[in-house]
């Protein structure tokens, strides 16, 4: 079992820096397009970095809460939010 913390902080600060150049860029009145496709690129980002704390759980590598729900339950949050 691997536990990669560095991972997941790497793609927080990713998110964070992807987030703060999406205001930049509606500050610097960008075109719709670019805007939009910087928030398509967040969503994945968002999407991946939720995959990757799956993982963990089944892994082991987070605590799975104490309310006993299965992994099964993670997932389907997860499509509910993509």
């Amino acid at each position: 079992m691997q536990c990669d913390n560095k991972d997941f902080l790497n793609r927080v600060r990713r998110l964070s820096g992807q987030i703060t150049a999406l205001e930049k860029m509606y500050d610097d009145r960008r075109t719709a397009q670019e805007i939009v496709q910087q928030i398509v690129a967040i969503r994945a980002s968002l999407a991946s970095l939720a995959r990757l704390i799956v993982e963990a759980e089944v892994k082991g590598c987070l605590p799975s809460g104490s309310s006993g729900q299965p992994v099964s339950s993670l997932v389907d949050t997860l499509f509910k939010v993509s």
